[in-house]
């Protein structure tokens, strides 16, 4: 879902994985590490070099963007990227 806010002229893009591997708090502040991953044992067929949402959050903050996560277990995971508008 984008959004564009009309007072801050702010577009915001959320991504929303249901079921998708749920992050335990205490793990989020370290999913744009690099060579991080932040799954539970309980998803071990999941592979990856953990350099993925390093490098999303690199490419949105060079654009002068944020990224946050939200995540809750039983429900899902959701990221919120965030630009200001031309």
């Amino acid at each position: 879902m984008t959004v564009k806010h009309p007072i801050t002229n702010i577009i915001s893009h959320k991504v929303y994985f249901y079921g998708f591997v749920l992050i335990h708090k205490h793990r989020i502040s370290k999913v744009f590490e690099k060579f991080t991953q932040v799954h539970d044992t309980s998803a071990e067929n999941l592979s990856g070099g953990g350099l993925g949402l390093a490098l999303v959050k690199s490419f949105v903050h060079h654009l002068d963007g944020h990224i946050a996560v939200q995540s809750e277990l039983g429900v899902g995971t959701e990221f919120v990227v965030s630009f200001p508008s031309l």
